[in-house]
């Protein structure tokens, strides 16, 4: 009788496993494609997206270390 609890078991852990994996493989379904990075030498360009401004936003311009402000 204990050899058919434990083969019972089994068969619930292979289950269980199977609908996991089906999950799994529903959520890669529908992830966005990934971020790629590559590298040459000492520069390393990544993108996100594909529209080009030439200058910065304004909020950025004004972005300046304290510390490198008072040395001047």
């Amino acid at each position: 009788m204990e050899d058919f609890d434990e083969i019972y078991e089994e068969e619930e852990e292979e289950e269980e496993e199977d609908e996991e994996r089906a999950a799994e493989e529903q959520l890669l379904k529908y992830a966005p494609d990934p971020v790629v990075v590559r590298g040459s030498g000492h520069v390393t360009v990544f993108g996100l997206s594909n529209k080009f401004e030439s200058e910065f936003p304004s909020a950025l311009t004004g972005k300046v270390s304290h510390g490198k402000y008072t040395h001047f």
